[in-house]
Parts: C-alpha cells; structure tokens; sequence
C-alpha cells in the first residue's frame, strides 16, 4: 500500500513542478539537450570576433607531473580564447600548479604572456 502511496506523491510532485514552471517536462528536457549542444558547437578554433587561434594548446600540470597538448578545435571556447579588455586573445599554454585540494590555472597566450588565473577548490564546509 506504502508503495501506491509514494507512486501517487511523485505523480502529484511532478505535475506541480510542471505547472509552476510553466513549460512541460518534454520542453524542459529539450531545452537541457540544446543547452548540450550549443556546448558542443563551442568548441571551435575561431574567436566570437572571428579570429583563427594558432592551432594548438600545451597544458602543463605541475601538480601531476604531465604534459599533453590538444588542438584548439578539440576544447570549448571558453578554454581556447578569453576575452582581455575586449580583444578575444588564444590560449597557447595552460599550466595547473597549487595542490589537490585547491588548484590555479592559469592560461598563458603569445610570448607568454598571463591572459587569465583562476583558482578552483572545494566548496567551504557547512
């Protein structure tokens, strides 16, 4: 009986959810996939200002003690470009340094120069 119970309240939290929101769980679930693919299409070596990046991105993980490189074409856009006072900028080298718990990236374009630094560690506890 129990069962029936949870079945029918997962029914009626659904339909709620639904109609609160407006759209049904089809248009929801539709906007989730094109969301995914407008993340695919970023992945291009091309700028949003239609400039060609150089071809190829070294990373260099000090932390782990490797190196690899991928084509611009094979990362998204938000790796292989950013946005310095208004000119998109390529990304040629990325090094990670820090520790497991809290790692900086930071994203070097020509001649070396630091584009961007960022920090990325758990969230703080509770």
């Amino acid at each position: 009986m129990s069962f029936l119970k949870l079945g029918f309240g997962i029914l009626v939290m659904v339909w709620f959810m639904t109609a609160c929101s407006g759209t049904n769980a089809g248009q929801s679930f539709s906007q989730d996939q094109a969301r995914t693919q407008e993340i695919i299409k970023m992945s291009d070596a091309t700028s949003p200002s239609g400039d060609k990046h150089p071809g190829e991105i070294l990373f260099e993980d000090k932390i782990e003690g490797r190196q690899w490189s991928k084509q611009a074409t094979e990362v998204p856009e938000t790796i292989a470009w950013v946005n310095v006072q208004g000119v998109w900028q390529p990304v040629q080298r990325i090094e990670i340094t820090g520790t497991v718990q809290q790692r900086r990236i930071s994203k070097f374009g020509k001649d070396g120069t630091l584009l961007e630094s960022t920090i990325q560690a758990p969230p703080p506890p509770r």
